[in-house]
């Protein structure tokens, strides 16, 4: 099982639509995946790479796990401005 926490995009209060998109994976492996995000104003996550800051695992198979789910994820969109940062850190824990 696995458990997700999210991280906002650092430059303003957009909200995920629906929930997080949470990572299947079929590993033995644990740790915390921090994937970095580029969100178009429509709300469309265009671009996941990681691991980023803040990431405890180098395990290949959690990182792609992580980068698949991250692209899956919607937020809002927003009327003005341009693409937005941020992060979302997935927990793999064996339970």
């Amino acid at each position: 099982e696995k458990s997700t926490e999210v991280k906002k995009p650092d430059s303003g209060n957009r909200k995920i639509v629906g929930e997080a998109y949470k990572p299947t994976y079929n590993s033995q492996e644990q740790g915390v995946v921090v994937v970095f995000i580029t969100v178009d104003k429509n709300g469309n996550v265009i671009a996941a790479n990681g691991p980023y800051k803040g990431s405890t695992t180098s395990d290949s198979y959690l990182i792609q796990a992580a980068k698949e789910a991250a692209l899956k994820t919607k937020f809002d969109g927003i009327t003005s401005g341009g693409n937005q940062y941020g992060t979302i850190t997935y927990r793999f824990e064996l339970r």
